[in-house]
Parts: C-alpha cells; sequence; structure tokens
C-alpha cells in the first residue's frame, strides 16, 4: 500500500531577540504536498535558530504542520 499525496501547510512562527527594537514576531507559510509523515519531516527541517556574533541579534524559527 503507498502513501496518498496531500497539501499540508508548514506554519513557521519567527522571533527575534537580542537587541532592543527589533520587530515583534512574524509568522510564514507554506505549501508542502507530501504524505503526512514526509511533510512533518520536511516542515520540521525549516526550524532552526542563530545568532549573528557581530550584532548579537538572535533568530528562532520553529514550524510546525498544520
Amino acid at each position: 500500500m503507498s502513501s496518498c499525496s496531500k497539501k499540508y501547510i508548514c506554519q513557521c512562527k519567527i522571533q527575534y531577540s537580542g537587541v532592543p527594537g527589533l520587530p515583534d514576531s512574524s509568522v510564514k507559510e507554506f505549501d508542502i504536498y507530501n504524505s503526512k509523515s514526509a511533510a512533518e519531516s520536511l516542515c520540521k527541517e525549516e526550524s532552526y535558530e542563530n545568532t549573528d556574533p557581530a550584532t548579537g541579534i538572535k533568530v528562532k524559527e520553529t514550524c510546525v504542520l498544520y
């Protein structure tokens, strides 16, 4: 039995910190057409956390599948 590809939405919340005056959190969404398990994996791979050593600005992106 094969898995059916469906449309899923990956929603990523982007948070900034480390320096006063940074923008509020933002959200991005994109579609993934795949099996549910593959879509979950692809979506989670979009999550990351990074700090710019020169500015001290920290960016955290957390992605979940809907």
